[in-house]
């Protein structure tokens, strides 16, 4: 991952598209599960 701050940043608001990507993707695949998982799959959708 390319984000620099805490996990809750990294995880919750990444900067960048490619971690935004990366992140959708595991989600996607059944890999990421809980609150963050929550705002990873809603967060593309507001950028």
């Amino acid at each position: 991952m390319l984000e620099r701050g805490t996990d809750e940043q990294a995880f919750g608001a990444p900067r960048q598209d490619r971690t935004r990507r990366f992140l959708r993707r595991i989600v996607e695949a059944g890999r990421l599960r809980g609150p963050v998982a929550a705002r990873t799959a809603t967060m593309d959708r507001a950028s």
